[in-house]
């Protein structure tokens, strides 16, 4: 259903209630109290204290802005502020400082100032896209085995629903990995909405907590079928080993190695044509992908695999990432950091 609107009114009080994810704590240090009055005190503001004074007025008029505004700005600090994940924005502000100190220090605080506009995802249909979804600061997510069977379950009901093709997965304590495929670009984030709101209802429901369990919007990556799938499925199916929690992925439950390496039915798991191409019999199929995991992947081949699925960039060749940003006309590789270059002028004669 869609969200109520709130009830707001120019010159009529508001009464705000902010709490803490699951009740978690939001103030630790004398610090993070006097910086949270500061942003309080107006969503758009500029200021500087030399060394001692705070030109800004405590002010009792908050604009219909504020919550929303000041929210944001709060979040992005303690997020900065803590070294937590979540809400991963930087804002240049220095929480530790003592207030004696004598500095010049300017802090902007406005969402059309510091805040850049999301990143439009990446995808495109029939294309292969590994997902990553992390839990809020990293915290559990997965408790019983119920758990697990619950989200793939649900997994399989969205899937069939939207019409997403499942490749491979693997469902870490923390964070799930998914290798999807759709005729419809749309289809794999209609999936994550679905599936991701009913697991945290039943999450909430079940150990009796509140707020949010995910951080943020889910990671994706659009991966070149013929180069890279093998290679981003080892890389889904392999991730219990690299975290040490069982020495080959076949002791590992909740991941979909035994169903494409060991023939184990599995409703949820619709192989790609690449996959099948391993074999024409499922079971030479299946001998030859097990024959993959005799080596280890390629640590720049994995490191390479994380950044670029973390920043929402393709995974491919460099035709393959040519050929996507002239389809979705925009960059789909990772840019050069800082300002560019300044072209060399021509020596004078």
């Amino acid at each position: 259903m869609p969200r109520r609107p709130r009830l707001v009114l120019p010159n009529v009080p508001l009464h705000l209630i902010q709490r803490g994810n699951n009740r978690q704590v939001c103030f630790v240090a004398d610090e993070d109290f006097v910086i949270y009055l500061i942003i309080g005190d107006r969503p758009r503001f500029s200021f500087r204290f030399p060394s001692f004074s705070f030109p800004l007025p405590v002010s009792a008029y908050f604009p219909l802005a504020f919550p929303r505004a000041c929210a944001i700005e709060i979040a992005k600090f303690f997020a900065w502020s803590n070294r937590r994940s979540g809400l991963l924005a930087a804002i240049r502000i220095a929480a530790h400082i003592p207030f004696w100190f004598p500095a010049r220090f300017w802090l902007r605080s406005s969402r059309a100032e510091t805040a850049m506009p999301r990143r439009p995802r990446l995808v495109l249909p029939n294309v292969p896209l590994h997902l990553i979804q992390r839990g809020n600061n990293r915290q559990v997510c997965f408790v019983a085995d119920e758990d697990f069977v619950i989200y793939l379950d649900w997994l399989h009901e969205y899937a069939s629903k939207t019409g997403c093709r499942v490749h491979a997965y693997v469902l870490m304590t923390n964070h799930v990995h998914l290798l999807v495929s759709a005729k419809r670009a749309e289809a794999p984030g209609a999936l994550m909405k679905a599936l991701g709101q009913r697991y945290v209802q039943y999450f909430n429901r079940t150990y009796r907590r509140s707020g949010t369990l995910w951080e943020g919007r889910y990671r994706s990556c659009l991966t070149q079928a013929e180069a890279y799938l093998l290679a981003c499925q080892r890389y889904i199916e392999l991730n219990p080993v690299r975290a040490r929690m069982v020495e080959h992925p076949a002791e590992y439950r909740w991941s979909s190695y035994r169903a494409n390496a060991q023939g184990e039915a599995n409703a949820l798991i619709e192989p790609h044509e690449v996959f099948l191409a391993l074999g024409s019999e499922p079971a030479s199929r299946q001998a030859n992908y097990r024959e993959l995991f005799r080596h280890e992947l390629d640590p720049g081949l994995v490191d390479e695999i994380r950044r670029v699925t973390n920043g929402n960039f393709a995974l491919g060749s460099a035709k393959f990432c040519s050929e996507v940003a002239t389809l979705l006309g925009r960059r789909v590789i990772p840019g050069c950091a800082g300002r560019p270059r300044k072209g060399v002028l021509p020596a004078s004669e």
